[in-house]
């Protein structure tokens, strides 16, 4: 509040310009406050974005606030005073005017991308009448006493102790109410209980009145929520689930083709007008319940009465492919907070396209007209793709675009999803592939990065299934190297897929490929796309082998880096055309690191560890070591790299410099040099 009143000096080629003289002269500038609101409600700037990591920040510094608050010194009236400036008689107020108390207090705990609020609040009148107002925790449906006394650990923020770290948990916004109630909107200094019109809220008022319609609002408002409330209970929720129970076993129905689907909802027989009945309940009501109701029974239900019925998937997913409010699509990733929810969901929908898409595979990439009466201006006559099963891919990928910024959990089966749907043949595949899943993917992958921490959960599961789906898309597109190898062991069958020019540019981005090789959980798919492009790829494996040893070459010890050695040794085994260019340039890549951390003995030592080892797996690694000048320099130049290649890798070492004694390198080389 001090720094709200702070007065800036307007001068030099900042000066104000006078409106009264027309010049522009030296000024004093600043902010104070003109009336005040009955409940002052203070909004702690507890979020920030930091320009250094390009990232949203959450600020847990210690901040401390008293529960009473005198805003006087913060007004206009309050600030001439002080600087003894003269007052106008219309700015003069009671002293209780400006008297605040706590009353409230909304606490967030949690990351800058994730967490969760709950508040602390005090009694507006005790319940007894007589006793200090009490304050109460709500934290969602849990309601219990809290004791004010324990405010400073729970609401100011800063570290537990001065050895310990940050707490998660800190006070956001703060609550206070004026101690005297005054009328709000004309700012009277006259006080609700001394006979204003408006509401008395502060209990002191003997017969306040209450502006027409008022109570009126209340009465219907608070009807409607005890009748909700009434009916939206498990008991009932568990009642109309009896009905979908109670359905008889049936004969499963396969018979799709030329069958309406729409027509189902209308037309349908017991079974499937109570199948839709059930899904209706568990996307209309469930989605939005706080407990989920053994949602997994539930579904395990819905996943029998759709698996067994063709023509009922076919309707689920033109209900969940049509855009509107309702989407329940919508209902599920983006409203709904139960990930049991999400997963049982997903389950269900790609129960429902993989049971589909035998029958729709040929109708893909076919359009269709349709009339649509959504217009304002009457039905009229559109083109939609002919395939259930594409219009629900469109309708899911538009939500995953317009959800790329959301957290990682919203967005985790979405795209589990699209990775089953892909899995199902080359023909989905391919489909995928025309909306330039690739490049979107990466895109999505690079935007989540920013946002999330690589250490958070979500994160991390979002980002093995999203590495996943571009595997399965990345190794099922065709690679130039295997042309002329087909038939060959290792080398795919042709999938005529090809991977666009755009979508190879930004996979082996330098940037993408590291922070992706940061996942660990992502690597199996990694070393998919690595073994599949690097194959006979001299530039691509290149590439690949650089931004495995930068990774590693940011890692503080050897444990941290045995995946990133288990992926590079990996990655040398695969024998192919550029299977010798592949090591060289690997082997390269680590004396240039182990020169880099000559002076960083941990991290000099990681690499040559490395350097020794994939010679000891790879016979042309071992001939590198041999015969290559610069390493052997480095050995000559520099006594501690040869004190710790005759110690830690005693044996190796000697085989490699006896062998190369016998090949006569160094009478040769030095013959060259006496020359």
């Amino acid at each position: 509040l001090d720094f709200y009143i702070q007065a800036d000096i307007l001068d030099g080629n900042n000066k104000w310009k006078c409106e009264a003289c027309g010049k522009h002269v030296s000024a004093r500038k600043r902010a104070c406050v003109q009336h005040l609101p009955n409940t002052l409600i203070l909004h702690l700037t507890r979020f920030e974005f930091d320009y250094n990591t390009f990232q949203e920040m959450k600020v847990n510094d210690r901040f401390e606030f008293k529960t009473s608050l005198n805003m006087k010194p913060y007004t206009k009236e309050g600030l001439a005073e002080a600087e003894g400036q003269p007052l106008d008689p219309e700015w003069i107020r009671p002293d209780d005017y400006y008297e605040y108390e706590l009353v409230g207090v909304l606490i967030h705990s949690g990351s800058a991308h994730s967490g969760h609020y709950y508040s602390y609040i005090r009694e507006r009148v005790s319940a007894d009448g007589s006793s200090e107002p009490r304050w109460y925790e709500f934290n969602d449906r849990e309601v219990s006493p809290f004791s004010v006394d324990d405010l400073p650990f729970q609401a100011f923020g800063g570290n537990y102790d001065a050895y310990r770290s940050e707490k998660q948990f800190s006070a956001y916004m703060l609550f206070y109410e004026r101690k005297n109630t005054y009328e709000a909107g004309k700012y009277s200094p006259k006080p609700l209980h001394e006979g204003s019109v408006a509401l008395d809220v502060s209990g002191k008022g003997k017969d306040p009145v209450v502006e027409s319609g008022i109570l009126d609002t209340i009465w219907r408002e608070e009807t409607l929520q005890f009748k909700q409330r009434l009916f939206m209970t498990p008991p009932t929720f568990n009642l109309m689930w009896g009905f979908v129970d109670a359905l008889p076993e049936f004969e499963p129905v396969m018979d799709y083709m030329g069958r309406e689907v729409e027509d189902l909802e209308f037309n349908g027989d017991q079974t499937t007008q109570t199948a839709i009945f059930a899904a209706t309940l568990v996307f209309d009501v469930f989605s939005h319940c706080v407990d989920n109701l053994s949602i997994s029974k539930k579904f395990s239900s819905l996943r029998k009465l759709f698996g067994d019925h063709i023509p009922l998937c076919g309707w689920l997913l033109d209900k969940c492919a049509k855009v509107d409010d309702n989407n329940w699509m919508k209902s599920v990733f983006l409203f709904s907070q139960e990930t049991d929810f999400h997963a049982a969901a997903a389950e269900v929908f790609s129960l429902c396209i993989t049971k589909l898409a035998p029958y729709e595979q040929p109708f893909y990439l076919d359009d269709e007209e349709f009339i649509s009466s959504s217009s304002s201006a009457g039905p009229s006559m559109h083109l939609r793709p002919k395939s259930i099963i594409i219009r629900f891919i469109n309708s899911l990928t538009t939500l995953l675009t317009a959800s790329a910024d959301k957290p990682a959990e919203k967005i985790h089966y979405m795209l589990t999803i699209l990775l089953n749907f892909a899995k199902i043949n080359v023909f989905e595949r391919r489909v995928l592939m025309r909306r330039n899943a690739v490049s979107e993917l990466i895109s999505l992958a690079d935007n989540q990065q920013r946002l999330n921490s690589m250490s958070s959960g979500g994160f991390a599961n979002m980002m093995s299934v999203l590495m996943e789906l571009l595997a399965v898309l990345v190794v099922g597109c065709d690679n130039p190297a295997h042309t002329a190898h087909y038939g060959q062991p290792g080398v795919p069958d042709q999938s005529y897929l090809q991977l666009p020019l755009e979508s190879q540019v930004k996979l082996f981005d330098r940037s993408f490929l590291m922070s992706s090789i940061r996942s660990l959980g992502a690597h199996p798919h990694l070393m998919k796309i690595f073994c599949h492009w690097g194959w006979g790829q001299k530039e691509f494996s290149e590439t690949i082998v650089s931004s495995i040893c930068s990774v590693m070459n940011g890692t503080s010890n050897t444990y941290e880096q045995a995946p990133y050695i288990e992926m590079l040794y990996y990655f040398n085994g695969i024998k192919d055309g550029v299977y010798h260019e592949r090591i060289d340039h690997t082997m390269s890549t680590l004396l240039k690191f182990v020169k880099n951390n000559l002076s960083l003995d941990k991290f000099r030592e990681a690499f040559l560890d490395i350097l020794l080892g994939i010679a000891h797996h790879h016979p042309p690694a071992r001939e590198w070591l041999v015969y290559n000048p610069k390493f052997h320099n480095l050995v000559s130049l520099r006594p501690e790299v040869r004190f710790y290649l005759e110690t830690a890798h005693a044996q190796l070492f000697e085989e490699i410099m006896k062998e190369r004694k016998e090949s006569g390198v160094d009478e040769e080389e030095g013959k060259g040099e006496g020359e």
